[in-house]
């Protein structure tokens, strides 16, 4: 469907790209994620821009951890070349 195969065939593997998310949050405690958060993990950045318990009208209450559960979530990325 993505034909990463012909892009790793020309020796291209991603490595050294980073990729920026913009969403309601990320679960950084699975395991294809790294099961961690900050400096050295896979997921190093983030920030949570309206907080934990925010639904309109609301107001937002942010903070530094960008956790959120896996609910609703449309795609899941992976740290293995072979989980997607």
């Amino acid at each position: 469907m993505t034909q990463v195969d012909r892009l790793r065939a020309e020796g291209y593997t991603g490595k050294g790209i980073r990729i920026g998310i913009v969403d309601s949050g990320v679960d950084y405690t699975h395991p294809a994620l790294g099961g961690c958060f900050g400096d050295g993990c896979l997921v190093a950045y983030g920030r949570d821009l309206t907080g934990d318990d925010y639904f309109p009208p609301e107001s937002p209450s942010p903070d530094a951890d960008p956790y959120d559960g896996c609910v609703g979530h449309a795609a899941l990325p992976s740290k293995q070349p072979t989980q997607l």
